[in-house]
């Protein structure tokens, strides 16, 4: 299963039980951004890859990290914080991940810092314009060029 496609279909349902409601934000683009931007700091932070994260000072997961339980774990965590009364399911979401092996520990460990560490910042107003605006171009296009890989 690719967690990152996965975690963006339980994050677009998460907003869509909300009723367009983010229980204690503004908005369906700043929710999607918040869980899109952890997703790609902890895999871009786990697989080491070439290309920066959005956020300074996310540190490079430990060696031997499972990638997918770093994003499985920063979609959980956002998605919990920005969707209380949906923690049941979106646990259940993450239960259903089948997460196991080697690695899985540490990359969980790795996605819980990366989507604190952004959850600490989402109140800056700055920060949240420009996560809005990263959403909308880059993040985005990162998931839609990964679905489109998977056909």
């Amino acid at each position: 299963m690719d967690q990152i496609l996965y975690w963006d279909a339980v994050a677009l349902e998460s907003e869509r039980l909300a009723g367009n409601h983010i229980e204690g934000g503004s908005g369906a683009s700043r929710a999607l951004a918040i869980a899109r931007v952890a997703m790609h700091d902890a895999h871009v932070s786990a697989v080491r890859a070439t290309h920066a994260t959005y956020l300074t000072g996310v540190p490079s997961a430990p060696v031997g990290a499972s990638p997918e339980a770093a994003v499985a774990v920063a979609a959980h965590t956002t998605l919990t914080a920005l969707y209380p009364g949906q923690i049941p399911r979106l646990d259940a979401a993450l239960q259903g991940t089948g997460l196991r092996g080697r690695g899985v520990a540490a990359g969980t460990a790795h996605g819980l810092t990366v989507a604190q560490e952004l959850l600490t910042r989402v109140d800056d107003p700055g920060l949240s314009a420009w996560l809005c605006r990263s959403f909308a171009v880059d993040v985005a296009g990162w998931i839609d060029a990964r679905a489109a890989s998977m056909r």
